[in-house]
């Protein structure tokens, strides 16, 4: 199998998780399940695998790639800027 093309972490806070995984997956619509590996970090339970990020604010999406990682904090409504930053596909 081959490796996905992204390495994504969500990192939310409970509250506000349902809405920003809604706005991620629609960023990622045209994009199969398997192009992506995807890790959902509530920050409340698992404090501790926010801290080597810095995580501020939620929620943050992060694309760790080989050149270093990608973020996005706050404003995830914006699918376009979403796709835009991390080179998602838009159709």
């Amino acid at each position: 199998m081959d490796r996905p093309k992204f390495k994504l972490t969500l990192f939310v806070k409970t509250d506000d998780s349902r809405k920003a995984l809604s706005m991620l997956y629609r960023a990622l619509e045209f994009h199969d399940y398997t192009d992506y590996e995807l890790e959902i970090v509530d920050v409340l339970k698992e404090p501790i695998k926010a801290e080597p990020y810095g995580i501020q604010q939620t929620p943050t999406l992060v694309n760790h790639t080989d050149d270093g990682n990608v973020f996005i904090s706050k404003d995830l409504d914006d699918v376009k800027k979403i796709r835009a930053v991390f080179g998602f596909k838009s159709s």
